[in-house]
């Protein structure tokens, strides 16, 4: 990672306001040969946003405004394909939410195909990015056993990698209804040591130590899994 100086004025990007600029990044060679010293090697466009999120005094702050969520767990379905989900029904998805007032979607339980993200970028919408690790069948087992950190490592890691480029995604998910124990505060630390400038959050630090009962609100160690309270 690396930190340049954008001049001039820059629009901050929000859902009500989704300033969008183009990034285009080129790979170069030395070419002593060349006029400019330099060939081409590479390039890659991408839209990017300029948005700072933080969690104050009890409230989701967007660019500085406090941001009340309204939105909605999605799964990815079709009412007539089933699980072969098109970018037709992903756009119609998005767009109805955005129509009904909706400003915030949850990736649930798995990260979504990257034209979501894009969508949602374009669209304004608020994403809350979450890993494909849930665990019924095992609630309390994989979550503390250590030859499965590795492959919950894999998948968050993989996950925040690829996408945190998107302005929309102003959260990180560590999955779904998975247990809580020691994996889960490996892949937190993790995550805020890689990217600081989101909040992470999962279900799972507020319920009891062993079992999937009625959330509590009083474990000590739920900080090191979520940074706010989030009962989905």
């Amino acid at each position: 990672a690396f930190q340049v100086e954008v001049p001039g004025t820059i629009l901050a990007w929000s859902d009500e306001s989704p300033t969008l600029y183009r990034l285009r990044a080129t790979l170069v060679q030395i070419n002593p040969s060349s006029p400019n010293l330099t060939c081409d090697m590479d390039v890659f466009d991408c839209k990017i946003g300029f948005r700072n999120i933080e969690v104050s005094n009890r409230e989701l702050r967007i660019n500085g405004q406090p941001v009340l969520i309204k939105g909605v767990n999605r799964h990815d379905h079709s009412s007539t394909q089933g699980k072969a989900v098109s970018l037709d029904d992903i756009r119609t998805d998005l767009r109805m939410m955005k129509e009904y007032n909706f400003n915030a979607v949850r990736t649930a339980h798995y990260p979504n195909d990257p034209y979501l993200y894009e969508m949602a970028d374009e669209l304004g919408i608020y994403v809350i990015d979450e890993a494909n690790i849930e665990c019924h069948g095992h609630y309390d087992m994989i979550c503390r056993e250590h030859t499965f950190a590795g492959a919950m490592f894999d998948r968050i890691q993989r996950m925040v990698i690829r996408d945190q480029n998107h302005p929309s995604i102003i959260g990180w998910s560590l999955g779904n209804e998975a247990g809580y124990s020691m994996n889960h505060k490996l892949l937190y630390g993790w995550v805020k040591g890689y990217d600081s400038s989101r909040f992470v959050q999962y279900e799972g630090a507020n319920r009891p130590v062993w079992g999937q009962l009625p959330h509590v609100y009083d474990r000590s160690d739920s900080a090191m899994g979520s940074d706010i309270i989030c009962p989905m």
